[in-house]
């Protein structure tokens, strides 16, 4: 008698868990959303514009719903997009515990995003 052939296509919710890379601590991803919860519906950020203007839109938008640490980590991403979404995703598994870890990390990646600011003074000093 022949045996059939597997299904490889077909993944059993053991082999889905094994694969998944989750970038935050279980404790943030166990936790529930929020019933309320509207979509980051400004412009995301895509590494071109101002990150301290986006922080302050993500941190405003959220205010209006959370101060919750692991919701604040959880909905995080869905205010990224292109290059920033990118580096996100290649954080390391389990990384993220805290808000401020996470926006540390962002704060760190697009620091040479900053706008700069020159002074007539800066101009002089150029040669």
């Amino acid at each position: 008698m022949v045996s059939p052939t597997p299904n490889k296509s077909v993944r059993t919710t053991e082999t889905l868990d094994s694969v998944r890379r989750h970038l935050f601590t279980d404790s943030i991803i166990g936790a529930p959303l929020l019933d309320k919860w509207k979509d980051f519906n400004r412009d995301r950020y895509d590494d071109t514009t101002d990150p301290d203007e986006h922080m302050d839109t993500y941190t405003t938008h959220m205010s209006l719903y959370t101060s919750d640490d692991a919701v604040l980590c959880s909905v995080f991403p869905t205010s990224l997009k292109v290059g920033a979404l990118s580096w996100f995703t290649k954080l390391p598994h389990n990384f993220i515990a805290s808000v401020a870890t996470l926006l540390s990390k962002f704060e760190t990646q697009v620091a040479t995003s900053r706008p700069h600011h020159l002074a007539s003074i800066t101009l002089v000093g150029i040669r």
